[in-house]
């Protein structure tokens, strides 16, 4: 029998209905058939945004959030944020999924997901081996991104898994350490394990996006894409 597979997808408009790159990475997840809660927290400004992808799997959720964090780690607003979207599911799901308002993901890991057990402790991402591809609307660029943290991770920003176990161990709260997703990677590779799965992420970067394309630039190692990487790009853009 298949998972049950529940996805939040937390977001902020800062007041501004003309972000196109939520909106992009809305239709494409709605597209997949899962069931989707799209958490904003300003009111019918978000609700209006979404409505062109609401259905019966796909709902708006209204979740509070108390100010808007502009540091790269997160803050205990964000991470709120984060745990608040995730229960909106309730607690019968087998696996728990926050994706970030400007990540793409490769559509496959989510045939991966299937084969995680659900009563064992476990977070689950895309390895941090695999490829971490860039387009910023503000100046145009597309590039790829390989990681280089001070202290090395397992899995790449963009989309966090976890299991019901994993969810109940940490009271429902699985980013209670500073670092949001660092934080939880370690926080769960204490008590549990990470799982690292084959695919890609696209950021779709906007003038709102936490982390900058400057700020990656300044910190991670760039790459060029290779005609075929940008063939894939533009697919999702």
């Amino acid at each position: 029998m298949a998972l049950t597979i529940r996805i939040s997808i937390p977001f902020y408009l800062h007041g501004d209905a003309n972000n196109g790159e939520y909106i992009r990475v809305f239709r494409h997840y709605a597209r997949l058939g899962y069931h989707i809660n799209l958490c904003g927290s300003e009111g019918a400004l978000s609700k209006r945004y979404c409505k062109s992808v609401l259905s019966h799997k796909v709902k708006y959720v209204e979740v509070p959030q108390e100010s808007f964090c502009d540091s790269s780690k997160g803050d205990d607003a964000l991470r709120k944020k984060f745990n608040d979207s995730l229960i909106t599911h309730g607690g019968n799901a087998d696996l728990y999924v926050l994706i970030g308002a400007d990540d793409i993901v490769d559509p496959d890991v989510f045939k991966h997901l299937q084969h995680i057990n659900p009563n064992e402790i476990v977070m689950a991402g895309i390895s941090s081996d695999e490829p971490l591809y860039i387009t910023d609307y503000h100046d145009g660029d597309r590039y790829r991104v390989t990681l280089k943290y001070r202290i090395p991770v397992k899995l790449l920003p963009g989309i966090n898994v976890f299991t019901r176990a994993a969810m109940v161990y940490s009271n429902w709260q699985p980013y209670n350490q500073e670092g949001c997703e660092t934080g939880a990677e370690f926080y769960y590779d204490n008590v549990g394990r990470i799982i690292a799965l084959p695919g890609w992420v696209l950021m779709l970067k906007n003038k709102y996006a936490l982390n900058k394309s400057s700020n990656i630039k300044s910190r991670h190692q760039i790459n060029s894409l290779t005609a075929e990487q940008r063939r894939l790009v533009k697919r999702y853009e």
